[in-house]
């Protein structure tokens, strides 16, 4: 049988080892924390940058949609003649000549 100041001993070396070792991790966890709220300061600011940049030949986030939608839907029709695919359905003539 373990005598009881060996017990005692033994429970008494474990909260030392779980205090330090609580310790260490609420350290770590105040690190951490900083790190964060520096990490969102630079978010804030690189955005604040970002907002402060003017938009290139007045184009709105609507118009800039706009245009890459129908770059990427222009077929060209004959020398010289891009067309969406919408404007060669709903031309008579574009129809007529790809139906010959």
């Amino acid at each position: 049988m373990i005598p009881a100041s060996e017990n005692r001993r033994a429970v008494t070396a474990t909260v030392v080892s779980l205090t330090a070792e609580a310790t260490e991790l609420e350290t770590r966890a105040t690190e951490l924390r900083r790190a964060l709220a520096e990490l969102d300061d630079h978010m804030r600011a690189v955005s604040n940058a970002l907002q402060q940049i003017p938009r290139s030949a007045g184009l709105s986030d609507a118009d800039h949609g706009e245009e890459h939608r129908d770059e990427a839907s222009t077929e060209q029709l004959g020398p010289g003649r891009g067309k969406t695919a919408v404007d060669a359905a709903a031309d008579p003539l574009a129809r007529s000549s790809a139906s010959r």
